[in-house]
């Protein structure tokens, strides 16, 4: 069977199940032989910030240690999801796995979801390459995700980044609800990292599960990490390959600009010092292993001249620190934007955002099935103050916002800012 055929019946399956739960793919694995009893994991969850901190941790931890790495959503190719030592798995393996696990369906009388059969097969091939080390990250949630499976004796930590409102219609309309899903990966007597950036409810229903648990939930010293040499950031940012950090008298550098990563990364560094405990680590491969990392639309210069930045920014609090970083980095430059996203995300309050920033905004019609209609986004777009101009698709958006660029005297003079979810991200790369 060959790649594209694997793809088409992974693509047939259900996005998510009609009931939420964990004895699906709780079934498949016992089937399969528990692969993910064969590694240690960290595990990962949060609204925000959990596939940088993942990668983060992943390319620190390879130079000592072979590192499995799984996230979601992809941007290009699937196999992007699920990597060794930062590869991504080959099409030939990616197809020898997925025949094994499509061979066990056959006999299973349950519905195994997209999802599920891509975390089973991620386990598979973890096991199979008989891995050191699992870097986890949640699909949707924590308590019912489906890579919640692990038994507390294999999770050497947890990770819960930023938590704030996304997919409400699944995990709940206030963030109690939310973040109660989120701690539901928190294991009996663990550990668990937290981000000090949250809302008092947010942390209040964190130590509640950790007291719960008689787990040890360690919230981050945001004073901890820094950012070198803060004047002069735009110039910084347009001229230099890595932004430098500074983490406990060691400096770092990391392909990641925009100030809402300084917590990102700290949470990752703060993971990775906790790993020494189980793996030795020097000082100089961590750095090494975070100077090779790159991640695509995070805050990413995709074109210098013109200006032209990527960011994944997809909900409030994404959009919130993406206003913050260009208002850090790009305060005098004037600014157009391609705009598209999902329509059940909150459209009205990430574009609130970005009140009086855009002078035009340029709305393309995505591929995907669920993108918002754009004539739908410019009803929310009465307070934004911007000129709205709809496009037909992604490859049209971005020809004219580069031709609104075109007569700028000096790069940062008029900037286009593309963003609103990973699928408009998808569509940029794939024309770049």
């Amino acid at each position: 069977m060959e790649y594209q055929e694997i793809l088409s019946k992974i693509n047939f399956l259900h996005r998510f199940g009609i009931k939420p739960g964990l004895e699906n793919i709780s079934l498949l694995l016992r089937k399969l032989g528990e692969p993910q009893r064969n590694f240690k994991v960290v595990h990962v969850a949060g609204t925000n910030g959990k596939g940088t901190v993942c990668n983060a941790i992943s390319y620190a931890m390879s130079e000592v240690c072979n590192v499995g790495l799984f996230t979601s959503p992809h941007l290009v190719d699937g196999r992007e999801r699920i990597k060794i030592n930062n590869i991504k798995i080959s099409e030939e393996e990616f197809v020898n796995c997925a025949q094994k696990i499509l061979n066990i369906m056959r006999n299973l009388c349950v519905n195994i979801t997209e999802f599920e059969f891509i975390t089973a097969l991620a386990f598979v091939f973890f096991s199979n390459n008989k891995i050191d080390l699992a870097v986890i990250e949640t699909g949707l949630g924590g308590r019912l995700d489906a890579t919640n499976i692990f038994e507390s004796e294999f999770v050497l930590c947890s990770v819960i980044t930023k938590i704030s409102f996304d997919h409400m219609h699944i995990l709940g309309d206030n963030l109690k609800k939310i973040a109660s899903e989120k701690a539901g990966i928190i294991k009996k007597n663990s550990v668990v990292f937290v981000y000090s950036e949250q809302k008092s409810e947010v942390l209040d229903v964190l130590n509640k599960k950790c007291c719960e648990l008689e787990s040890n939930m360690i919230v981050l010293n945001k004073n901890n990490i820094k950012i070198v040499e803060p004047d002069e950031s735009k110039a910084r940012y347009m001229n230099r390959e890595f932004e430098i950090f500074e983490y406990k008298n060691r400096e770092i550098e990391v392909r990641l600009f925009g100030e809402y990563q300084k917590l990102n990364l700290l949470m990752a560094l703060e993971v990775v010092d906790f790993l020494r405990k189980y793996f030795v680590l020097n000082n100089n491969f961590v750095a090494s292993g975070l100077k090779k990392m790159k991640l695509h639309a995070r805050f990413e210069l995709i074109k210098k001249n013109p200006v032209v930045i990527l960011d994944a920014a997809h909900n409030p609090d994404g959009a919130e620190s993406l206003a913050r970083s260009l208002e850090i980095y790009f305060a005098n430059s004037k600014k157009i934007c391609v705009f598209a996203v999902m329509s059940d995300k909150d459209i009205c309050q990430i574009l609130n955002k970005f009140v009086g920033v855009f002078e035009i905004v340029i709305l393309p019609r995505l591929k995907i099935k669920r993108a918002a209609d754009p004539e739908i986004i410019a009803k929310f777009l009465e307070n934004i103050n911007s000129k709205i101009i709809i496009a037909e698709n992604v490859k049209i958006a971005y020809n004219m916002c580069l031709e609104n660029l075109r007569f700028v005297k000096y790069a940062q003079e008029k900037i286009c800012v593309i963003f609103g979810s990973f699928y408009l991200a998808a569509e940029i790369l794939d024309i770049l």
